[in-house]
């Protein structure tokens, strides 16, 4: 996927803009029975709130549905403008002209989904989007570039980056090391470089020296240039073999820290048949078949990947007497369940 085809994925999500209104007395939302409108300000226009984006000004106003479904339209404008009245400052999510949603001001950054592959081009040569998945407001991106590596006869990686960021700033925005097996496209992240971008709040500006743009280039360059270390990782994943009584009960472990169910975990069982496994490595390409083939909910494919990251963390992955993994006991405290 080339950059053009990046942003015809991104169409809907580069659609909606946040307008931060300051209160004034002239703000006013007007309820009639057929619609809801909202003139942000005096000598500004009214603005169409729209059917979901109702739901969501009386979810932002704590005014409860029941409530609202039983008073007259103008005692509910009337209501709503008295408990606008507490907000001194706020957002409205805009799309084709209309109100779509309400939120408090957020202090993250936006980042232009077109600045964003910009630099991107700059960073990596003949970047490949491999895949662009949206969550609500938030981005990702897997990129792969020309760089690879072999990590043993056969088994050949691109280098890359997973690149996360919210154009209107819902999150903050980070870049992760990342490689991509040729022999089956498992996408694989690695916490060798992991940088999140917290300082400082407000909206990505224009300017070439700007802080949050800086940290991304400088980010993403040492996430693409760490596939090296990455894949001695790997070599090493290799070398740690596991008994073959232990086999089945370390893959269960891995399937239920990585939150694996049905079809996924199903799947993940009948390839680990067809091809026993051998070693630590072995398991590792088994999930993360399952989150670049299997899942699709990007809080499902989260949660898997960080459970492959911690496993590529631990020294070593034998069974202690046959019972339990040789894990950190903060193993699923990492993972924040």
């Amino acid at each position: 996927m080339k950059a053009n085809d990046v942003l015809d994925h991104l169409k809907d999500v580069r659609s909606v803009t946040a307008k931060v209104v300051d209160r004034e007395p002239a703000t006013k939302i007007v309820v009639t029975p057929d619609m809801v409108t909202m003139r942000p300000g005096k000598g500004k226009r009214l603005l169409e709130v729209e059917k979901d984006g109702v739901k969501d000004l009386f979810q932002f106003l704590h005014m409860p549905p029941d409530m609202v479904g039983k008073i007259m339209p103008t005692t509910c404008g009337q209501v709503a403008n008295d408990l606008l009245g507490h907000k001194e400052r706020f957002e409205l999510l805009m799309k084709d002209g209309k109100i779509i949603g309400f939120r408090a001001p957020h202090a993250g950054h936006s980042m232009s989904p077109e600045r964003v592959l910009e630099s991107i081009e700059k960073v990596v040569e003949k970047p490949d989007y491999h895949k662009v998945a949206v969550d609500g407001q938030n981005v990702n991106l897997e990129i792969v570039g020309i760089d690879k590596a072999t990590v043993t006869r056969g088994d050949v990686v691109r280098a890359g980056a997973l690149v996360k960021f919210s154009p209107l700033g819902i999150s903050n925005p980070s870049v992760q090391s990342f490689v991509m097996r040729l022999v089956c496209t498992n996408g694989m992240t690695s916490s060798t470089v992991l940088r999140e971008y917290s300082f400082g709040g407000g909206r990505g500006g224009d300017d070439k020296k700007d802080g949050l743009w800086s940290w991304f280039r400088k980010g993403l360059k040492e996430a693409y240039g760490s596939y090296s270390k990455v894949v001695e990782r790997y070599q090493q994943m290799i070398k740690d073999e596991i008994p073959e009584a232990e086999r089945a009960m370390m893959l269960e472990a891995m399937i239920k820290e990585a939150g694996l169910k049905d079809e996924a975990a199903a799947t993940v069982r009948t390839m680990a048949i067809d091809t026993p496994i051998r070693n630590s490595y072995d398991i590792l390409n088994l999930i993360t078949y399952a989150t670049s083939h299997i899942l699709e909910d990007p809080k499902q494919i989260h949660r898997a990947r960080r459970a492959t990251e911690v496993f590529q963390d631990n020294d070593s992955h034998a069974l202690c007497g046959g019972l339990y993994p040789r894990l950190p006991l903060s193993w699923s405290s990492r993972l924040g369940f």
